[in-house]
Parts: C-alpha cells; structure tokens; sequence
C-alpha cells in the first residue's frame, strides 16, 4: 500500500494531524498532483489531505473526477473529516462506490466544539439517509 498527500489545504485544526501548514495550494499545482496520483499503479492507494470534500476540490474538479475513474488500483481509501458540508464526495462514490473514506470519531481532537461534535452526529449517526447510520451508532454504543 501507498499513502499519498496531495497538499496540506485544511482549516480544522484538529489536534492530532500533522498538517500544520495552513497555506493554500495554487490550482495548477492541485492539478499536478492529481494528474501524478492517477498515474500510480498499486494494489492499495491511500489519499490523505489536507482536506478534500470541504471545498479544496473546487477549481479542479474534473482532474480529480478523471483521476478518480481511471486510478491503478484495486483498493482506494481517502481520508476525510465529514464535518462540514462535502463538496464533490458524492460524486466521487458515485464513480467508484468502493472507495473507503477514512473518518474517525475522536472525541479529544476532532470537534472543536458540541455544535461540530452534534452536527457530525446527526448526519452520520442519526440520519436516516445515511447507510452508515445504524453501523457508526452501533460502534459508538449509542
């Protein structure tokens, strides 16, 4: 398995991740990346961000839907926060509905607040439109 990061564009602070760096990637190097990342032929491919589906994605859309379709590997897991509202993720599963999206529940680090802490909830665990409702809830205990 391959760990990719693209570029370090994240503004939730959350205490665990090693993305320090708050700059902005320039669309033209986003679409390098992308453009490199699809060209790599492994079993397992991981992307970690910064962020992805929280608007970083804007200004490259179809670099990252192509790449999405027509990367070399079996297995692609991206890692993503699900806090805020997701730009382009539902696309994105649509192409590949095999993708793994990598998030986690950490209490300690990943709400900055209950309001965050509660709307990830709602939508991920409460929510009835979501598939991973009864499966996150059940891990969760609740």
């Amino acid at each position: 398995m391959i760990q990719v990061r693209l570029w370090t564009d994240c503004y939730n602070n959350c205490s665990f991740c090693s993305v320090s760096d708050k700059s902005v990637t320039k669309i033209n190097h986003k679409k390098e990346r992308i453009n490199k990342l699809s060209q790599i032929r492994e079993s397992k491919i991981g992307i970690i961000g910064g962020e992805f589906f929280e608007g970083q994605l804007k200004g490259v859309e179809e670099e990252w839907l192509s790449m999405v379709k027509t990367i070399g590997c079996n297995e692609l897991f991206i890692t993503a926060n699900l806090i805020n509202e997701q730009y382009l993720l539902k696309e994105t599963l649509k192409l590949r509905p095999d993708i793994l999206i990598c998030t986690s529940y950490d209490t300690v680090g990943r709400f900055k607040n209950d309001e965050q802490k509660y709307k990830w909830l709602e939508k991920y665990c409460y929510s009835p439109k979501t598939k991973l409702a009864g499966f996150i809830c059940r891990l969760l205990g609740i």
